[in-house]
């Protein structure tokens, strides 16, 4: 099985084990003077070099790009659902776009402005398919606690899906084709400023060519 597609296996577990402890009696929000309303919290966000490991050659097993970005988004502490009138909705909390550093480096010769633009991209995707999920977790109305939880982990195994392919596209269409670049950049920058969706991965050029190879991310 495909590296990523483990730490998402891996994520949804956590994900569910977590809400489930979180879950319990909650006071009313907006008597204990909290915000309602689920926050994203971490992006946008804007990169620089300073985030990225510097190294000297691509780690071993790792394709030799020039950078290489992880990132990907979790629930923040306090998103976890409450019961309002016999039925469990996700009213407060947040979600959080997360940066690996770890997982993020960048080759000397790498440093230059377009491949720090590429790899931004990559980041303002994981941010839209956080921000979607935030707007996924808020439609949530179950008869459960643990129902509610459910719903929220497979929208999660969801938006992480649907994040992989789009980057695996992305990363299609850009690598040495600066054109593809400038035009993702001008699509992610409309997304978030009009506050769309990310679309479909299979309403994006590239979709039939992806096959089954593996991506980094």
């Amino acid at each position: 099985m495909a590296r990523l597609a483990v730490a998402v296996l891996l994520l949804s577990a956590l994900l569910t084990i977590y809400l489930l402890r979180q879950t319990g009696p909650a006071a009313d929000p907006s008597e204990a003077g909290l915000a309602m309303g689920i926050q994203l919290e971490g992006w946008p966000r804007q990169l620089s070099w300073e985030d990225f490991r510097n190294l000297p050659f691509a780690p071993v097993g790792v394709p030799d790009h020039s950078a290489e970005i992880g990132s990907t988004f979790l629930p923040a502490p306090g998103l976890a659902p409450d019961s309002r009138g016999g039925r469990w909705r996700f009213l407060q909390g947040g979600v959080e776009v997360q940066m690996d550093s770890a997982r993020s480096w960048v080759k000397e010769e790498g440093r230059r402005p377009d491949v720090l633009s590429h790899e931004q991209c990559h980041l303002d995707i994981t941010g839209l398919a956080a921000r979607e999920w935030v707007e996924r977790l808020q439609t949530i109305d179950a008869p459960s606690a643990r129902e509610a939880v459910a719903e929220a982990e497979r929208s999660y195994r969801e938006m992480h899906e649907k994040m992989r392919l789009v980057q695996r596209l992305y990363d299609h269409a850009t690598r040495g084709h600066e054109s593809a670049l400038l035009e993702w950049q001008e699509r992610i920058a409309r997304l978030t400023r009009r506050n769309e969706h990310l679309p479909e991965p299979g309403e994006l050029p590239g979709y039939s060519a992806l096959g089954g190879s593996q991506d980094a991310y």
